[in-house]
């Protein structure tokens, strides 16, 4: 399986469903999950212990929560 097939089916396993929202969403969306997967490709490479990809993706989304997010 070559790279851009392993990013598809990463990419596809956890999708956000974004119906009804503006057409911009998608793209950007899109965008941001290939980026989470290239990071989550880097870290099972430079990393001794490397977390699966939803791992991966819930600690990224908890550290921009806690850096960035404002309390309600």
């Amino acid at each position: 399986m070559g790279g851009i097939d392993r990013a598809d089916e990463n990419t596809d396993k956890y999708q956000a469903s974004i119906h009804g929202k503006k057409w911009y969403s998608s793209p950007l969306l899109f965008c941001f999950e290939l980026v989470l997967q290239n990071a989550w490709q880097l870290h099972k490479t430079y990393d001794e212990k490397p977390m699966d990809f939803l791992e991966f993706r819930r600690r990224v989304v908890c550290h921009y929560l806690e850096t960035h997010g404002h309390p309600p």
